[in-house]
């Protein structure tokens, strides 16, 4: 069983990078949840003190409640929260309610850009045929009643939203009261089906596509609301960068799967052990293939990699050039890059995290039982566990969060920082790669803390 799929994370343009203590927890407060803001100049935990919580941001206590979760910051860095009193629940951003009280609500989903908020709630559990218990609030404002609603989805520019909803049906002489699934696009409710998926958008503009199944059990995959063929099995889309086209996996009978590529297929393959990933261009499309004993990445209909016992999480260079990926021979793990291979005895291995220069990788892996971050070829000091490795936008340093003997440390340059009883945040470059920033808890301290990145 692989650990570790990672995705990249880029420093933004404001982050701070001051080094300062922002908060300190008074001894008689429970703190826990602890959450940065993503410019680095804020945090925020949820605190018990005298059977009630809080949340605290920097140095300011919030109203107290019986009950608060999904404590987050938004993009555009307010802190946001649900909160109780009694059985009613509320909706906090920025220290002030959105919307009323809802039995129920759901995590508070944000636009891209942190401004518009959306969740979806219910007035309880409702009885048999209550067609009317479920709904999807949008910046406060209640939208229309249903069966049951699913989480709702922002698209990519923060104008659309979309989630499925279960219709409630009236009982007939020959049905009783039932329900059917649909998918709400904005304000359009979608073709009615026995079963949907969540709704998929493109990265860039407005299209979605999703699973849907009516009747038997075969699926078909809805784009932009037109349906394409069916199959018995069907997994999630998959967008590629520019938000134009798409690829799935799909299958009719046993050892008989093909990637679906802008409705055309290709294949058939004995299995696939991986979903379609697109090149950063939106041009190439790879793979994980298998076939009796053997596995490999393949990209298109021909290019493949050697073959290995198992293959598995796969990934792009930035430029597009080349596929690295986990392999297992003679039971151990290795990485893979084209013609390139890294050492050959890990027990574990996490996905590969490209240079941005698209010439180097770093890796967190397991060796003789400790967790290490392997850059290119090398090996690095052993620790209890360790964090994705993120790189300088000069792709010429590596630093990442470890623990050793229950205390966290950032390593930068392969050099260790002191030690934090909690990491909270991955660590974020500046510009130039002179400096690395990230928030973690010392004691009682909540710190945004600064070292050099040479």
């Amino acid at each position: 069983m692989l650990a570790l799929a990672v995705v990249m994370v880029l420093a933004p343009q404001n982050v701070s990078f001051d080094d300062k203590v922002l908060a300190t927890i008074d001894d008689e407060v429970t703190a826990d949840k602890v959450v940065f803001s993503p410019d680095g100049r804020s945090v925020a935990y949820r605190g018990l003190k005298a059977g009630k919580y809080a949340v605290y941001t920097n140095k300011a206590k919030g109203p107290e409640y019986q009950a608060v979760d999904m404590l987050q910051f938004t993009a555009d860095n307010r802190v946001s929260y649900k909160a109780a009193n009694g059985e009613m629940w509320s909706v906090i951003v920025g220290g002030s309610p959105v919307g009323g009280t809802q039995r129920q609500i759901g995590t508070p989903v944000f636009s891209p850009d942190g401004k518009k908020v959306a969740w979806d709630g219910s007035r309880g559990q409702g009885g048999a045929q209550d067609a009317k218990a479920a709904h999807v609030v949008v910046g406060g404002t209640k939208g229309a009643d249903y069966a049951a609603v699913g989480k709702p989805i922002w698209a990519a520019d923060g104008q659309t939203l979309a989630h499925t909803v279960r219709i409630g049906k009236a009982g007939s002489a020959t049905r009783a009261f039932h329900t059917v699934h649909a998918v709400v696009i904005g304000a359009k409710v979608g073709p009615e089906y026995e079963e949907v998926a969540s709704p998929i958008f493109a990265p860039k503009g407005h299209r979605v596509a999703y699973k849907a199944r009516n009747g038997d059990f075969t699926w078909h995959m809805n784009v932009d609301g037109k349906p394409e063929d069916t199959w018995t099995a069907l997994a999630d889309p998959v967008w590629s960068p520019d938000g134009k086209r798409l690829a799935y996996r799909a299958s009719n009978k046993p050892n008989e799967w093909f990637v679906v590529v802008d409705g055309q297929k290709s294949g058939p393959f004995d299995a696939l052990g991986s979903d379609p990933i697109w090149s950063p261009d939106s041009k190439q499309v790879g793979f994980i293939v298998r076939k009796g004993l053997d596995a490999w990445v393949q990209v298109g209909g021909d290019k493949k990699s050697e073959a290995f016992p198992e293959c598995a999480l796969p990934a792009w260079s930035p430029d597009g050039s080349t596929i690295a990926f986990a392999a297992k021979g003679k039971g151990r793990w290795m990485m893979v890059s084209g013609d390139k291979r890294g050492p050959d005895d890990l027990e574990n291995v996490g996905a590969p995290i490209w240079s941005p220069d698209s010439k180097r990788i770093a890796y967190a892996c397991m060796w003789k039982f400790k967790w290490i971050v392997v850059i290119d070829d090398g090996k690095n000091t052993q620790f209890d566990a360790v964090q994705p490795p993120v790189w300088s936008p000069d792709s010429k340093k590596v630093a990442y969060a470890a623990q050793q003997a229950g205390k966290w440390k950032m390593v930068v340059a392969y050099r260790h920082g002191l030690p934090f009883d909690e990491i909270c945040t991955p660590p974020y470059w500046n510009s130039d790669g002179t400096k690395v920033a990230f928030g973690g808890r010392i004691g009682g301290d909540l710190v945004w803390r600064v070292l050099p990145g040479e």
